[in-house]
């Protein structure tokens, strides 16, 4: 079983050296050089952020190196909560990362901070860029092997799904008498699940169904085939 999750836009200080470069490293290193000659007002109107992070996307990419190991550079949410410093290595490299610059990733493939989102078109459409070589390398990979999709649409849009056997974590929660899935609880629910599912070396679908995490369990009736629903329900004082 292998756990697909989004990248962050926000990155720790835990550099630690990675002796592995992304698989589609040459791809990568075409969009890097693109980047590269753009001014930071070019930066600030093409991905549509603020001088602040302009100056501090330009200064990525003149110091790109790819040296660190991607599952400990990545600062977000869902990383916070997936916790890799409490994993073994053994189930770490059971992790991969979808990214608008570098295609995916394997927890322990070397990375620099970036900014590059999957929706941005400056240089075309990244899911046209990515979606062969991406679907086919997990093709690849682990052929039979289950993959469990905890990414966002965003980023799980770049896998032809049909193609593959993926299941999709989804969480809802009930408040006020109405689902809801906010964007911030469902990065906290998809690190927390990661976790879970490493932590205890988890490796069938039952075994999933079984979890109950933060209050929220498998609900049949918002499940499907290739989609299984947790559902927090809303209880009263």
């Amino acid at each position: 079983m292998i756990i697909i999750m989004s990248p962050t836009k926000t990155f720790t200080q835990n550099k630690q050296k990675a002796n592995i470069k992304p698989f589609f490293i040459s791809k990568s290193n075409m969009l890097i050089e693109k980047i590269k000659k753009l001014s930071i007002e070019e930066i600030e109107s093409a991905f549509k952020i603020s001088n602040k992070l302009s100056i501090e996307t330009f200064n990525y990419y003149q110091n790109i190196n790819n040296d660190y190991k991607a599952i400990y550079q990545y600062g977000g949410t869902a990383f916070k909560y997936l916790n890799p410093s409490s994993i073994s290595d053994t189930q770490l490299k059971n992790v991969y990362i979808l990214s608008g610059l570098y295609g995916i990733l394997n927890a322990f493939d070397g990375i620099s901070p970036y900014r590059l989102e999957m929706l941005n078109k400056t240089f075309g459409s990244l899911y046209e860029y990515w979606k062969k070589d991406v679907t086919n390398y997990l093709k690849e990979l682990r052929n039979k092997d289950l993959i469990i999709n905890l990414a966002s649409d965003e980023y799980a849009k770049v896998i032809e799904i049909d193609c593959l056997n993926i299941i999709t974590i989804n969480f809802i929660e009930i408040k006020n008498e109405k689902y809801s899935s906010s964007s911030m609880m469902l990065k906290k629910m998809r690190g927390l699940m990661a976790n879970y599912i490493l932590s205890n070396s988890i490796n069938t679908i039952a075994e999933i169904k079984n979890i109950i995490i933060d209050e929220f369990k498998f609900d049949e009736s918002l499940s499907t085939d290739k989609t299984l629903t947790f559902l927090k329900e809303e209880y009263n004082a």
